[in-house]
């Protein structure tokens, strides 16, 4: 049934009218081949396989008096698992439906005039004559426009301008060193602290464009929505402490231990507790691929701050159409190390209004490293507490009032600095 006609805004179905569009006819085997062409864009591997995960973990323990000491480690690779969108945890696949490398790269180099300015449309990108309008059997945009862009008219099957296919490819990572020390619940109180260093590497996200090969970016895994296909981010500390004690007052405590039933109500059967969290960051995408990026590490190590969280001056963003030549912030004044005055339209004197290079950008692709260990999002760190009293109501019955408090924050000046 036809169930929005919004992109899923929002539903035009309701509990008076639950079928507003009436359902959808049944074409059955109608029109045999021709059922529904065009209308899949993406399709599973049909020898896909299984996912499966190797796990080994060895830990000792040793209990001395009231103490409780344990050390271990865990190994864990999970393989065959499908590739997500990083950014989003979409599953995502191989392009198959990209044309030829000398193709696409003839579609998206740009073209200049007799005065050097750049096209302001890629080849590709130029529409023409939808030579598919009005076919029959064709139900997507392609049977509908008018025109389409010309770089479809290249891929190998032009009724669809995206085709994947999904693999089990993907593949993540993670190894830790465990530890934990316990106090077992003794005269009233007990604590439970542990302390984990891991890694978890991510094999899980495409890299660079498929049309001049099919690369899978093998890194630190950055944060990413929690899913069966992206298990979570490089957290590299994790600290944990977890005291709970019964407060030494009322009857057969330390302190009024002979007191009366009233009192030992008032001020018996208190009980304070807590948690303190620590956890690192996830790394921190950067755009080493879709910006100039001139190498190395950017981090700032013990320098950085708020206002400064990594090398920022490592990057340059790539020029616009409305980029001036010259001027502050012209691409005559960009770092050398960038090359943006070699590429091609450079020479064009655009001055103050515009330049010969934003075109020049739709085949870049680098394999720069995206992820780096000493950068992060800023670690969390939460404290929560909280006190209970017990009421003796009967024999075996208590009731327990209880009061929580909860403490945690979030800081976005990172992402101001990405952007």
């Amino acid at each position: 049934m036809p169930a929005t006609n919004n992109s899923y805004q929002s539903s035009i179905a309701s509990l008076e009218n639950p079928l507003p569009g009436d359902l959808l006819p049944i074409t059955g085997n109608s029109k045999g081949p021709q059922t529904d062409v065009s209308s899949v864009t993406s399709y599973y591997d049909p020898n896909i396989g299984r996912p499966y995960t190797d796990t080994a973990s060895l830990a000792v323990q040793q209990q001395v008096k009231n103490y409780l000491f344990e050390v271990g480690g865990i190994y864990n690779a999970s393989h065959g698992l499908l590739v997500c969108d990083p950014l989003n945890g979409n599953l995502t696949g191989d392009q198959v439906d990209e044309p030829s490398p000398n193709a696409w790269y003839a579609a998206n180099t740009p073209t200049f005039d007799s005065t050097g300015k750049p096209s302001a449309t890629l080849a590709g990108n130029t529409a023409v004559p939808n030579p598919f309008l009005g076919a029959p059997f064709i139900t997507n945009s392609t049977g509908t426009n008018k025109t389409i862009n010309a770089s479809q008219l290249l891929n190998p099957n032009p009724l669809v301008s995206s085709l994947r296919l999904r693999h089990g490819n993907g593949a993540y990572y993670y190894y830790a060193l465990q530890t934990k020390v316990e106090r077992r619940f003794t005269n009233g109180f007990s604590v439970i602290q542990s302390f984990t260093w891991s890694k978890t590497i991510s094999e899980n996200n495409y890299f660079g464009p498929q049309a001049v090969g099919i690369r899978i970016d093998k890194r630190l895994a950055p944060a990413t929505p929690n899913s069966a296909n992206s298990p979570g981010g490089d957290q590299r500390f994790h600290y944990t402490l977890t005291p709970v004690y019964q407060l030494p007052f009322g009857k057969g405590k330390r302190f009024a231990g002979n007191s009366g039933t009233l009192l030992n109500e008032l001020i018996g059967g208190y009980e304070v507790t807590g948690q303190y969290n620590f956890l690192s960051g996830t790394p921190l995408v950067l755009p080493t691929n879709t910006s100039f990026f001139e190498g190395g590490n950017p981090s700032l190590g013990s320098k950085k701050s708020g206002t400064q969280w990594f090398d920022t001056s490592k990057f340059a963003m790539f020029p616009k159409s409305n980029t001036p030549t010259t001027g502050t912030g012209g691409t005559a004044s960009y770092p050398t190390w960038t090359g943006v005055q070699n590429m091609p339209g450079a020479n064009y004197a655009g001055g103050t209004t515009t330049n010969g290079v934003y075109q020049d950008f739709a085949t870049w692709h680098t394999y720069n490293q995206t992820t780096f260990g000493n950068i992060r999002y800023p670690y969390t760190t939460n404290i929560d507490a909280g006190i209970r009293k017990s009421f003796v109501i009967a024999p075996k019955t208590k009731l327990q009032l209880r009061l929580d408090i909860f403490n945690g924050g979030f800081n976005n000046e990172v992402q101001r600095q990405l952007r």
